[in-house]
């Protein structure tokens, strides 16, 4: 491994929360460092070696430096069953090593600053709150999933477009959308009401708007709000704890639409859809928009106007 690599592990080892490190070299001059972190725990907990939430007393943390470090910032990891009622971690796939968010925006920016210290100092920190339960603050409002892959921006206003709640059912618009064929990122924005969606002409009118293209598409795409049904209270459940997003494929997704309540409309939407697709003799590769408005215990973050819907 280079210099740079070895002196950011001896740094690493020295902070007061790292008990040992085990050092492997990956290719091409990076690292990969299995770091024992003693987690800051109430005696009581401590006693029995974790939290409640089961966060341990001791945590292996995966610390990955690349070839190209201190250019990139190295990755930390979790192990692949760590607590996913948990807020601040990134969306993964189930069964992978979890990935925690240590730092408020890039971490190679953090590292530039602030020296790669102050990375495992984050990582330190992170794991004590994560033991507590605090590493959201709700002060400001709810925290929505971290979904930081790629990048992917669909701009809407959701005052307009959830002021008349269907429970139980799912309301439909349509975006003009750009997207990478390689899926790592799409635009989408001006959210129309769909003309109507079900009707057989549908899909002629996206066609007359698809752009096809090797690396870049466009075309006036649905976006499909499948809301949950009510409970016996006559509104919809409120789901008030955290939940680690490792949603990758559709049978997963439809896994966490029953338990927020919103299946019913789901199954409805894609049944008629696909009816409706079945029924067309064109083959062409859009891209589909599917939201879940949970309802949760306050607004989202920055958004006082929105109040509980935030998924």
């Amino acid at each position: 491994m280079n210099a740079l690599v070895q002196g950011a592990i001896r740094l690493l080892a020295a902070h007061p929360a790292v008990e040992s490190i085990t050092v492997e070299d990956s290719a091409a001059g990076g690292a990969d460092v299995r770091a024992i972190f003693r987690v800051s725990l109430p005696s009581r907990w401590g006693a029995v070696g974790q939290s409640p939430n089961g966060v341990r007393a001791q945590e292996e943390v995966l610390v990955e430096f690349p070839p190209s470090f201190p250019a990139r910032a190295p990755r930390f990891t979790l192990r692949a069953d760590f607590p996913d009622t948990l807020p601040h971690i990134y969306v993964h796939k189930k069964g992978d090593r979890v990935p925690p968010c240590i730092t408020f925006g890039d971490k190679r920016d953090v590292m530039h600053s602030d020296g790669v210290y102050r990375l495992v100092d984050q990582m330190s920190d992170w794991l004590d709150r994560a033991a507590l339960d605090q590493l959201a603050g709700n002060d400001k409002g709810w925290e929505p999933s971290r979904r930081e892959v790629g990048f992917n921006f669909l701009e809407l206003d959701p005052i307009e477009l959830c002021n008349k709640p269907l429970f139980g059912g799912w309301s439909a618009f349509t975006c003009m959308t750009l997207w990478a064929k390689n899926g790592r990122w799409s635009l989408a924005r001006d959210p129309q009401p769909a003309k109507p969606l079900l009707n057989p002409g549908f899909v002629n009118e996206l066609l007359k708007t698809l752009e096809p293209g090797d690396v870049v598409s466009s075309a006036r795409v649905p976006l499909v709000f499948c809301w949950p049904q009510v409970s016996s209270t006559g509104q919809p459940a409120i789901h008030a704890q955290y939940k680690a997003d490792t949603v990758t494929t559709f049978a997963e997704l439809a896994e966490q639409a029953s338990e927020w309540g919103c299946r019913v409309a789901l199954d409805d939407f894609v049944s008629n859809f696909n009816r409706l697709l079945g029924n067309s003799k064109v083959n062409a590769e859009i891209i589909l928009y599917l939201a879940f408005p949970v309802r949760r215990p306050m607004h989202i973050v920055a958004n006082q106007s929105w109040r509980r819907y935030a998924q």
